[in-house]
């Protein structure tokens, strides 16, 4: 039975990947949330501080991945607190998929803007420092940058390794959602940074 933990403020496509995670027979699901959301039936919930280590020992505890889908401000100062949760319960098997967004290495080609944020230079500086506190516990991952999640398809999912330029494009909620439960459940893109755009044609 893998066990997988959500980290999630309510986002949609949080709320899609758990669903479908919920389907699958050998997994055992997770959600750790500071504020609880009406309960899926096969999921156990955890909560309370976002920026307590405490909070989160049991969450991480035996986990086999982690999925942050903590998109706004101050997601460094969470994941700082994650990441001492995991050092406590020496957890030393996990694997993390972090969803981040396009511009993080200033890749993107085109002006970019990230919906609800204010400050873009210190929210992609916490993206960043949330990144450099997994790679420094040297923990596997998989960093997913999007740039605008969308109600509808654009196409045909184009994939952007690190290092290479990128559009600023969408990505549907539905195309985001299915390729982070597949990352969750293969791991085929592990110690990897991919960006995500769909292209038509």
């Amino acid at each position: 039975m893998k066990k997988i933990l959500v980290l999630s403020d309510h986002g949609d496509i949080a709320s899609t990947v758990m669903q479908s995670l919920v389907k699958e027979a050998e997994v055992e699901l997770r959600v750790w949330e500071s504020e609880p959301r009406e309960p899926i039936t096969g999921v156990t919930y955890y909560g309370g501080d976002a920026h307590v280590a405490a909070d989160y020992v049991e969450a991480v505890r035996n986990v086999a991945v982690i999925y942050s889908d903590l998109t706004g401000m101050d997601v460094d100062w969470a994941i700082e607190a994650v990441t001492e949760a995991i050092r406590e319960t020496n957890n030393q098997a996990v694997r993390f998929v972090f969803r981040s967004v396009a511009g993080i290495d200033e890749e993107v080609t085109e002006e970019i803007s990230y919906p609800g944020i204010t400050d873009k230079s210190a929210f992609l500086k916490q993206q960043r420092y949330a990144i450099k506190m997994i790679d420094e516990e040297e923990i596997p991952y998989t960093i997913l940058r999007v740039s605008n999640v969308s109600a509808t398809s654009y196409g045909k999912l184009a994939l952007y390794n690190e290092g290479n330029a990128m559009p600023s494009g969408n990505v549907s909620r539905e195309t985001l959602s299915q390729f982070i439960v597949q990352e969750l459940l293969t791991g085929e893109h592990t110690n990897q940074s991919i960006g995500l755009v769909e292209k038509e044609g």
